[in-house]
């Protein structure tokens, strides 16, 4: 709130100047720095707080990649778009009455290897595949 209240009087001092000349210029300064002071001090506190010490439960993760049909789009590059298109409808119908995840429908189904899967289901693939 203490920083969006010096927002306003930043905004009400500019405002209130002529041309070059603004005789607010002490108070702009001010509550520029005291509010970049403030959110220096929120990040420190929040870093202490709330993000040190934060672990990934990789067998999570894992689990969730492999339960995700999101996971369908690392495997684009496989198959082509309309290839996808046809397994991910045939993992739908086969999914809704059992209890497979997208790998072991896939792996199953033999459309890819379990080795393959891993492989383009990495985090080092789906990262290329953001940067390709």
């Amino acid at each position: 709130m203490k920083v969006l209240g010096n927002d306003v009087i930043i905004n009400q001092c500019v405002a209130g100047g002529q041309f070059e000349l603004n005789h607010n210029l002490p108070l702009i300064a001010f509550s520029m720095l005291e509010s970049l002071e403030m959110l220096i001090n929120a990040n420190k506190i929040f870093k202490e707080r709330c993000i040190d010490g934060i672990t990934a439960n990789e067998e999570e993760i894992k689990r969730k990649v492999e339960n995700s049909y999101a996971t369908l789009n690392a495997l684009l590059p496989e198959f082509g778009y309309n290839r996808l298109t046809e397994i991910a409808k045939d993992l739908q119908k086969t999914t809704k009455n059992n209890d497979f995840s997208v790998k072991e429908f896939l792996i199953k189904g033999k459309y890819l290897s379990e080795e393959r899967f891993n492989e383009l289901t990495s985090p080092e693939a789906i990262l290329a595949l953001g940067q390709g």
